[in-house]
């Protein structure tokens, strides 16, 4: 017997199998969509604490100073390329679903464009600091979009913005006079940003940490990961208990929809069977013909999401400092478990539609 061709078959009835198609494109698109939006929080949770974090510790004082002792240990430990004194507090950053915070570094003026370079962070608009500038902000573009900042804007009620800089890492610097005074009085009396040498990040963070608990405190990329963990728990919840029911209503859907379109093709079964046709044989062509509705969905539902995001970034987000990332591999694979699912539950009907027939009862007219 010539072999049956599944894809000649949805080519050809493209009426017949675009409800399954469509079904499994909408589902991907609900699944994926509001997972991308979740991954613009996520993905800017990075960016935010955790790529400038991978070149620096930021050490605080407790409530008594840091000891010169402590300072001298830190600053010869063989991991350390450089302290800077420095301060931290922070900016808000409005995103798609809610707020965040991005640090605000108070630096000398003349480390923050060491700063810069080390994080590779590129001028946009303005000019850095120097040390006539008596206070300014340097604010990543980000930033200044998610917040309708601009060059010269005054933050703090009378500090300038002086300059907008963009790049990987979402940080901002803001020079504050008294550093200009008694580094290791600063040092003392708030913090430091302690510098690795390349690559050395994880010895100085286990090396600080051994550090009096009494005297200061370490914020460093364990602190922020583990920060990142707590807020985006949640998020990721919502995601995967999203998925789940996308997955139990297309199951159930597409295995009602297949039902009906086994009845609608119960001439054509009886046909086939009347010519000699196995069973066997019906099996791998509607397993086929269900495997390639899927795949088609699924690369459909991809395709939509892609440039339903482009487009909004585009549009909109970007111009606000909240585009969404349109690529992300574990989501890909994770929805991965919508086409699989929906094929088994579009096989069952035709299996028990196939199981107990006879092709003269269905040419005849008799019930499938």
């Amino acid at each position: 017997m010539k072999p049956l061709s599944s894809f000649k078959y949805v080519i050809r009835n493209k009426k017949k199998v675009q409800s399954l198609v469509l079904s499994i494109c909408i589902g991907i698109f609900l699944v994926c969509f509001p997972t991308m939006i979740i991954n613009q929080c996520t993905y800017l949770s990075k960016d935010t604490y955790e790529k400038p974090l991978s070149i620096y510790s930021f050490v605080i004082k407790n409530n008594t100073p840091i000891s010169d002792a402590t300072i001298n240990t830190i600053k010869n430990n063989e991991n350390t390329e450089k302290i800077l004194p420095a301060g931290r507090s922070s900016l808000e950053l409005p995103i798609l679903i809610g707020k965040t915070s991005s640090d605000l570094i108070h630096l000398r003026a003349a480390d923050i464009n060491y700063f810069t370079n080390k994080l590779n962070l590129k001028l946009v608009e303005g000019k850095l600091p120097d040390n006539n500038t008596l206070a300014a902000i340097v604010i990543h573009k980000k930033v200044a979009l998610s917040n309708g900042i601009k060059l010269n804007d005054l933050l703090f009620e009378n500090v300038p913005v002086v300059a907008i800089i963009d790049g990987p890492s979402v940080i901002n610097f803001i020079s504050i006079p008294r550093l200009y005074s008694d580094d290791a009085n600063v040092i003392r009396n708030e913090g430091m940003l302690v510098i690795s040498k390349e690559g050395k990040i994880k010895e100085l963070n286990n090396f600080l940490e051994t550090m009096p608990i009494d005297e200061l405190t370490v914020y460093n990329i364990n602190t922020a990961t583990q920060n990142d963990k707590k807020s985006t728990s949640i998020l990721y919840l919502v995601s995967y208990v999203l998925e789940i029911l996308v997955i139990i209503v297309l199951s159930i859907t597409l295995g009602n929809i297949n039902y009906i379109n086994m009845h609608h093709r119960k001439r054509e079964l009886g046909v086939l069977l009347a010519m000699g046709y196995t069973k066997k044989q019906l099996y791998k062509k509607l397993i086929k013909e269900a495997i390639i509705c899927c795949i088609l969905g699924y690369f459909a539902g991809i395709c939509l999401t892609i440039s339903t995001g482009w487009i909004l970034n585009a549009a909109v987000w970007s111009g606000q400092g909240k585009e969404i990332p349109l690529w992300d591999p574990t989501t890909l694979l994770l929805t991965l478990f919508i086409p699989v699912f929906v094929i088994i539950f579009s096989v069952i009907p035709a299996v028990k539609a196939l199981k107990n027939t006879d092709c003269i009862e269905i040419i005849e007219g008799t019930t499938l």
